[in-house]
């Protein structure tokens, strides 16, 4: 194989595939044999990297092949999908860590998408009103709410941000 068509084929989303496909396998074995960990292995690191890096992936292919377990990998591909709520609820309920909400945040911000520009309204409802279904907890998130709104105000729409608290205190308010 010549030196260029070899670099194109390392770009097909066939060889990211086969490449996550890989390091998924790798990542299923360390968590049936030692569950969830800490630290991550280089595996799972490298897992990541490319989950996060790369375009050249079917993530609705990578998705059901990872374990339940690979919260963090399942979070950057519901992200690929679009699926933000899902991917935030993750990060804000399973994996309780609101700093990755929040980067997650920061990286799929785009005000001139519309796909992407609510994504911090996304993640307020997400922290106020979680979904019974998602397997959050009923109880509101009411600190990193506010640590949320106080931090990146200037990101929420204010008229959507107000229909939201409107009808979260209509339905859940006293």
């Amino acid at each position: 194989m010549g030196e260029e068509k070899k670099k194109l084929f390392l770009q097909t989303p066939e060889f990211h595939n086969q490449l996550l496909f890989f390091y998924i396998d790798a990542v299923k074995n360390e968590l049936s044999s030692t569950g969830p960990q800490e630290t991550a292995s280089e595996e799972r690191k490298k897992l990541i990297k490319l989950l996060d890096s790369s375009s050249s992936y079917a993530a609705e292919k990578i998705l059901p092949r990872l374990p339940e377990s690979a919260l963090h990998e399942r979070a950057i591909l519901l992200a690929r999908l679009g699926q933000h709520d899902a991917a935030l609820t993750i990060y804000a309920y399973k994996m309780r860590s609101f700093n990755l909400a929040e980067e997650y945040c920061k990286k799929n911000y785009d005000p001139e998408k519309e796909d992407s520009r609510d994504v911090y309204l996304s993640l307020l409802r997400v922290y106020l009103k979680p979904e019974p279904s998602s397997g959050a907890p009923s109880t509101p998130l009411i600190e990193p709410a506010l640590e949320l709104l106080s931090k990146h105000y200037t990101k929420l729409d204010p008229a959507k941000v107000t229909l939201f608290f409107s009808f979260f205190f209509f339905f859940f308010g006293s």
